[in-house]
């Protein structure tokens, strides 16, 4: 009597489904941007997909850092009673968010803190996205700040 295994195709089907979760998924990355003398930082989130992408929000794990939707003092408000920026990006559109550093005890420097972007496709508003996660502490930020 013949033995078959259920392992090839079950890893295959664990594969596709995978790669299903990550398709179109925005990359986010932290960006300095050198203005005169000071560099002020932002997180970029570009949208991969060739479809419109929502943005519901980015979060940040601790509250080490803050995340404004653009430079403006409602922004400013608005993060730091905890809303979270919510915006759509087009295909292959990318958008600069200002990121603070807002805890800046000396027991915190080396504390992680996940930014987690959650988000959805407008293709397919009902699936579930997976979150993107960018680790940051405040000597990786300063690091970056530093290097600009």
């Amino acid at each position: 009597m013949p033995v078959y295994s259920l392992a090839g195709p079950a890893i295959s089907l664990l594969g596709k489904a995978l790669d299903l979760a990550l398709k179109d998924q925005p990359s986010m990355q932290l960006c300095p941007e050198r203005f005169g003398a000071n560099v002020y930082m932002h997180v970029a989130v570009t949208n991969t997909a060739e479809h419109k992408v929502h943005v519901l929000g980015i979060e940040a794990t601790t509250g080490l850092f803050q995340v404004w939707k653009d430079s403006s003092v409602d922004s400013a408000v608005d993060a730091s009673v905890g809303v979270a920026p919510e915006f759509i990006l087009n295909s292959e559109e990318t958008k600069y968010l200002p990121i603070l550093a807002v805890d800046r005890r000396p027991e915190n420097h080396d504390l992680p803190s996940w930014l987690i972007l959650l988000w959805r496709s407008l293709q397919h508003p009902s699936w579930r996205r997976l979150p993107v996660k960018l680790k940051l502490s405040h000597a990786e930020y300063d690091r970056i700040q530093g290097a600009a």
